[in-house]
């Protein structure tokens, strides 16, 4: 019998260590500028901190988020989980309704653009290979990107 391991994104509560450069101009050089709490839609974090950094070079000031958090509102880890649940046949509107459930709060418009920006980095990871993917075989060739 075949299995199946599905991994989930990890999702750190803080920034281990700090950026090598800015993102700008690729300064070494960086101040911290205090940090932050960000609410968190995600399975076990309500929110996570988050450090702030002004490149003295170009003057950039920007966030350096701990693993599995980006600028978005929701964790990786819940993009995810609702991606999948969707990709095993629930509908966008039951997804969300079972998310709400687990305390996540998602609209089903949320859960759709999960999916999507799922679908454009498994494309990106394929490098225009055509693979069967379960539940997701009538998107390959509609997903903008």
């Amino acid at each position: 019998m075949k299995r199946l391991f599905i991994r989930l994104p990890q999702v750190k509560p803080q920034p281990e260590g700090r950026p090598s450069a800015c993102p700008r101009c690729s300064s070494p050089v960086l101040q911290a500028r205090g940090k932050t709490r960000k609410p968190l839609r995600d399975l076990r974090l309500g929110e996570v901190l988050v450090q702030r950094y002004r490149c003295p070079a170009c003057r950039h000031t920007f966030r350096h988020y701990p693993e599995g958090v980006d600028r978005r509102h929701q964790s990786r880890r819940t993009a995810a989980l609702s991606a999948l649940l969707w990709a095993l046949g629930l509908s966008t509107r039951a997804t969300a309704s079972l998310l709400a459930g687990l305390e996540v709060a998602l609209s089903a418009m949320s859960v759709w653009r999960d999916v999507l920006l799922l679908l454009r980095e498994a494309k990106g990871l394929l490098g225009g290979r055509r693979v069967p993917c379960l539940g997701m075989k009538r998107l390959l060739g509609e997903a903008p990107g």
